[in-house]
């Protein structure tokens, strides 16, 4: 490309404001955020029954049990899940149903399914601008110096705490064994599967780029 087009700014977002005005940092740093609704979570319905019949046919089909039984163990050990203590109560939240890819093993949560309502969680969600530079821009900043060097963060997405009102939309069910009892956890940072989930990790390291610009110092 010779020439690479000027586009304005955008005007800030609905997505943008809800992000500004509720995110916030835990005493260690780490960062919290919302989900940014843009319907009202009412109109969901009843997804435990859905959630539960969903389960019982992994049950019964589950490949790689032990893979999936580690996967969740350390969502636990790491703190990215907590139990629900009964009784349940299964108004005003969403069950997410979950299955695993198994060409490089993973637990993957599918917030797009349904509720009794037809609306599933990922209905009631802002999806959020694309955060990311384009390749144009990536292409042209590798010609600017003679190193270049790329990161990546591991487990991007559970680095960021979804805020505590907003994590009884992330309830899973979950047990290890058929003998054991049926439980209720909530999944405690962003998620896989989320139709926000994108915006709110991008959005966050990019804030943590703006906060710490003081702390770092720019050597260009």
């Amino acid at each position: 490309m010779e020439e690479i087009a000027v586009v304005d700014d955008l005007p800030e977002n609905e997505c943008e404001q809800i992000f500004d005005t509720t995110h916030n940092r835990t005493p260690d740093g780490r960062y919290v955020v919302q989900l940014p609704l843009r319907r009202k979570s009412t109109e969901l319905g009843d997804s435990y029954t859905l959630a539960l019949q969903q389960f019982h046919r992994l049950e019964r089909r589950i490949v790689l049990r032990e893979n999936y039984i580690s996967f969740m163990r350390e969502y636990a050990a790491l703190d990215h899940m907590e139990i629900v203590q009964p009784p349940y109560n299964h108004s005003n939240c969403y069950y997410i149903p979950h299955h695993a890819v198994t060409a490089k093993f993973r637990v993957v949560f599918n917030a797009s399914a349904p509720t009794s309502t037809r609306i599933s969680l990922n209905d009631v969600q802002l999806v959020g601008p694309t955060l990311q530079d384009s390749l144009s821009i990536i292409l042209l900043r590798f010609r600017r110096y003679r190193v270049a060097i790329t990161a990546d963060i591991e487990k991007m997405f559970r680095q960021v705490l979804v805020a505590p009102r907003h994590r009884h939309y992330q309830r899973i069910i979950w047990r290890e064994s058929p003998a054991d009892d049926i439980r209720v956890h909530r999944l405690k940072t962003i998620t896989y599967g989320m139709a926000c989930s994108p915006y709110n990790a991008v959005r966050t390291l990019q804030q943590c780029a703006y906060d710490n610009s003081a702390v770092v110092p720019d050597l260009q």
